[in-house]
């Protein structure tokens, strides 16, 4: 099942100011107003790799502004580029709505000198409307799971046009589209990297979007750690005795 929204705009110039963030291995619980998040990050190898996290609110606390970027490579072999992308997320993250941040951050990644490839999730919340926008780059779509509901569902953008929503410093005149969302207290949303549902078994089976959303059902009368903890258990056991081929991020949200 996929849910598709219909768009519109929040503020055009925001002012954030960073409350965590990077590419380092991670496993924290983040309180906002309005908002709880629980973060894991693991790089394939090392402490840092190419999964990007941000997490950052207004002075007001009217907005909380969410990123997951997932820059092409995995562990040590490029976390000094995400560290240098991260730098720019954060510098722009404020200056703009959703779909222009990645917009920007496409224009910024196509003239590096080195090519550099990345897809992201990003989400702003709006607190006194309880409303989320959220914008793509090739990135998995975000889930979410209704308080009233029995299952988790794909937050799907309602563009399906040529050029739109494609991976970061690929095409210079790629197309990002911004829609919203009404949420409710007890509302959760599941935000990961592929590196997450493409991990592999001995056998070589993925974990899934299926199995994922299957564990995060499980754990819906429990704490957002725990939901965390848990997925990462299965995780770990699905993956027991494979070699780890990518970073892994998972973030989970719940409006409070």
């Amino acid at each position: 099942m996929t849910l598709t929204t219909q768009p519109r705009n929040p503020a055009a110039h925001l002012h954030f100011d960073g409350v965590w963030g990077g590419n380092k291995n991670a496993r924290h619980d983040i309180r906002m107003s309005g908002l709880i998040i629980s973060v894991y990050s693991n790089a394939s190898d090392g402490t840092e790799g190419g999964d990007l996290c941000h997490v950052a609110g207004c002075k007001n606390d009217a907005l909380t502004r969410i990123a997951l970027c997932d820059v092409q490579g995995h562990g040590s072999q490029v976390s000094e580029r995400a560290n240098g992308i991260y730098c720019t997320v954060r510098n722009i993250m404020s200056r703009f709505q959703g779909q222009r941040v990645l917009s920007e951050l496409n224009q910024i990644l196509l003239r590096q000198a080195t090519p550099s490839y990345a897809t992201a999730a990003l989400m702003t919340f709006d607190t006194c409307h309880s409303r989320l926008y959220f914008s793509y780059a090739g990135h998995p779509a975000i889930l979410l799971r209704r308080s009233s509901g029995k299952q988790w569902s794909s937050l799907v953008s309602a563009s399906d046009g040529e050029g739109a929503n494609l991976p970061l410093g690929m095409f210079p005149f790629s197309r990002y589209d911004q829609d919203s969302v009404a949420l409710r207290s007890g509302d959760r949303l599941a935000l990961y990297s592929d590196g997450l549902v493409e991990a592999e078994s001995k056998t070589g089976e993925v974990f899934g979007e299926k199995r994922l959303s299957a564990v995060l059902e499980s754990c819906q009368e429990y704490e957002l750690s725990y939901a965390r903890d848990s997925t990462i258990r299965e995780l770990e056991l699905h993956s027991s005795g494979a070699s780890r081929a990518d970073d892994q991020t998972l973030m989970l949200v719940e409006v409070a």
